[in-house]
């Protein structure tokens, strides 16, 4: 039996108020607002599929994640980032490196289609965007990613849909997959699931702009073999979805955390949500928009069950790292970096694995990059 785990880790992110004089950078929203954002991007993500290949071995790699983020102002369109699993060592030695896969989503409830005798059906597009992501060009044991969605009315298994989109970073055919840059096709999943409304019309260029950023610095890692944590570093294609949204008060950031598993078994699979992981970050900015510091912590286990705005009861241990973003497949970290950085862990409630908050000095991290 193969277990596939995939854990979408959740986030929140609270901004501090900049100066009284300073112009609002971002929007209030409603509770109703906030929920309808975090479902509709549950439901997105329960439909996308993340798996790190290995050329020429026919392997999966290790753990990957997808990055996930409404890109405009609610709505039908998505920017991802996906990333290979690149931190590694034991405490005191660490070490990152990584590609990225950069992806625009977009999906429409009804298209015009040549033959004005067939009936509008709901399409999706999924492009990478080249110019922000890592190519390869396939070579023994060089790591690709591959991202897939799943279009059908009820996805059973995202990672095997019956209506894919399907993209990925190579330059040619490795172990019979070809390059594929963009994806199109039509499933009335789009509609069933309601993944084309718009809950709110209040996010703004910052707004977008710290979805960015957290994607670029915070990172899961199986491999980093610290005290405390599981020797877990296999390479089962377990991944991680990590969504990213706005909460209710102006300088409020939230994301909602997923673990996926799917069992396989004489090629027969089953896939379900296991449990769910929710982070604040409460950030501070000067008057210009610039980050400045901030603290992270898990969000208290919800008291009744699954439900938005909170924490399952159990995690799974995962070391989650906020570092400086590096330029992918260019350049890697070493531990003088990780010191600057922030480290977190979500066990279980009271378990002595946990790293429950910690702070994050934002200026440190994104000095002279372009986020600073």
């Amino acid at each position: 039996m193969r277990v596939v785990s995939w854990f979408v880790c959740a986030s929140a992110v609270m901004l501090s108020a900049p100066a009284a004089s300073a112009a609002p950078l971002t929007n209030p929203l409603t509770p109703d607002q906030v929920t309808c954002d975090e479902l509709q991007l549950e439901r997105v993500a329960g439909r996308l599929a993340i798996v790190e290949g290995l050329a020429g071995s026919g392997a999966v790699g290790l753990h990957p994640s997808l990055f996930l983020w409404h890109s405009s102002d609610g709505g039908s369109t998505y920017s991802a980032l996906a990333v290979t699993d690149g931190i590694m060592g034991p405490s005191g030695n660490l070490e990152r490196q990584e590609t990225q896969l950069a992806l625009d989503l977009v999906l429409h409830p009804a298209t015009d289609p040549l033959n004005p005798g067939r009936p509008l059906l709901p399409q999706g597009s999924l492009v990478r965007r080249e110019q922000d992501s890592n190519l390869v060009t396939p070579a023994p044991l060089a790591a690709y990613l591959t991202v897939t969605m799943a279009l059908e009315p009820n996805a059973q298994n995202p990672f095997q849909p019956t209506i894919p989109l399907l993209v990925n970073n190579l330059t040619a055919t490795s172990d019979g997959e070809p390059p594929a840059a963009h994806a199109d096709a039509a499933g009335r999943g789009i509609t069933q699931d309601n993944l084309t409304s718009s809950c709110e019309s209040a996010l703004t260029d910052f707004d977008l702009r710290i979805f960015t950023v957290l994607s670029r610095t915070v990172r899961l890692a199986q491999c980093a073999l610290l005290g405390g944590s599981l020797p877990s570093c296999n390479p089962d294609g377990s991944a991680y979805n990590i969504t990213l949204f706005r909460g209710a008060d102006p300088q409020t950031y939230r994301a909602n955390v997923y673990f996926y598993a799917v069992d396989c078994e004489n090629n027969t699979c089953s896939y379900g949500v296991i449990s769910k992981v929710a982070w604040a970050f409460k950030m501070n900015w000067d008057a210009s928009g610039t980050l400045t510091t901030g603290e992270v912590s898990v969000l208290p286990p919800c008291p009744n069950g699954p439900a938005p705005g909170c924490s399952d009861q159990q995690g799974d241990g995962t070391p989650l790292f906020i570092l400086p973003p590096l330029w992918p497949g260019h350049s890697h970290q070493g531990q003088h970096v990780f010191d600057l950085g922030a480290l977190l862990r979500y066990d279980s409630p009271g378990s002595p694995k946990n790293i429950p908050s910690a702070t994050v000095n934002w200026g440190v991290l994104l000095a002279n990059s372009a986020w600073n």
